[in-house]
């Protein structure tokens, strides 16, 4: 297998384009810009450069290039092989830049909420065999085992569940990923802004290729390819038969068991008659993408109160149930 860059998280994507942007304000050309990037450094970072720049001084094409090699994803190469025939590279560029950067604000953001309930998880544990120790009943070593016993298998539980995503979507349980999508969207509430993430994706990316001048029937099926559930993307999927026949997008959705919002449609019906959809579109996934927020920073403020309240009882019920503070357990301690 050809090697090709890792670029594997947001935040390395959304640099990359920012640098990109500027250079082609600046009217640097792709195969001057190589000299001035900085991706990822691994072992064939450089290599790969270089042969990245052989192409180019070759004759080949700086879009149709860097996606062979993994400097653009395939959706990443439809807008900027559009903008590229239209003259609006350092536009696109900086579009890709704030849609990755938001990516990666989003992660950051989860990775933030989760820090303090953790550390409070770990600090439980190492406190619940205190009374243990106190006793006597458990010298050093014995309270380390009883301290850190617990926490691996959570441990080991909390990265299962943080990579059970990938292993449905391209591991060994990838078999059952149907299966895995179609429950994601029946847990109540849960289910429901699932199915908004996703279609807020859908419309970001659509607005992002048509803002490009990519014809509609070659971004639909790009923009359906950006929508994570597979249940989800089964559903959506007849709409581009109906776009093939001539049908219009408003049109195409309505004939569908529309999943989303119903405002959504009417902004696809008034973008096509205005000839806006673009616009539009953008508009209604950044208010999808507020909703969104606003979710997300009710459950940031009320899962680890949950967390913490489980934790507290935890403790509680260790302390009280090991007699370490009991009249009869001080006494018989002497």
């Amino acid at each position: 297998m050809a090697k090709t860059f890792r670029l594997d998280h947001p935040k390395q994507r959304a640099d990359l384009y920012i640098q990109l942007a500027a250079l082609e304000r600046a009217g640097i050309a792709p195969i001057q810009a190589l000299a001035m990037l900085d991706p990822p450094k691994t072992e064939d970072s450089d290599q790969l450069l270089q042969l990245l720049r052989s192409r180019l001084e070759r004759g080949a094409d700086w879009v149709e290039t860097g996606r062979r090699y993994g400097l653009f994803t395939e959706f990443d190469a439809a807008l900027l092989g559009a903008a590229a025939t239209t003259g609006s590279l350092a536009r696109t560029y900086q579009q890709l830049s704030e849609h990755y950067d938001a990516q990666a604000r989003r992660r950051g953001q989860i990775r933030a909420r989760l820090a303090l309930p953790v550390a409070v998880l770990v600090l439980a544990g190492l406190i619940q065999p205190v009374p243990e120790l106190v006793l006597g009943r458990v010298d050093g070593l014995g309270y380390l085992k009883l301290a850190l016993l617990p926490l691996l298998p959570m441990g080991l539980g909390a990265y299962a569940l943080f990579r059970l995503p990938a292993w449905f979507r391209g591991g060994a349980l990838s078999p059952f990923r149907a299966g895995f999508d179609a429950l994601l969207l029946r847990l109540p509430t849960l289910g429901r802004y699932q199915m908004r993430r996703n279609l807020r994706d859908f419309w970001s990316s659509l607005a992002l290729l048509l803002e490009a001048g990519v014809p509609m029937l070659d971004a639909f099926p790009k923009a359906l390819g950006t929508v994570d559930n597979l249940v989800l993307r089964a559903q959506l999927a007849p709409a581009e038969r109906a776009l093939k026949r001539g049908g219009d997008l408003a049109s195409a959705l309505r004939a569908l068991p529309w999943p989303g919002p119903p405002e959504a449609l009417s902004f696809v019906a008034t973008g096509e008659a205005s000839g806006e959809l673009p616009a539009l579109l953008r508009r209604y996934a950044g208010q999808e993408a507020e909703r969104i927020a606003r979710f997300d920073d009710a459950l940031a403020e009320w899962l680890p109160r949950l967390v913490y309240g489980a934790v507290l009882a935890l403790m509680a019920a260790s302390i009280l149930g090991s007699g370490a503070f009991m009249p009869s357990a001080a006494l018989s301690a002497l």
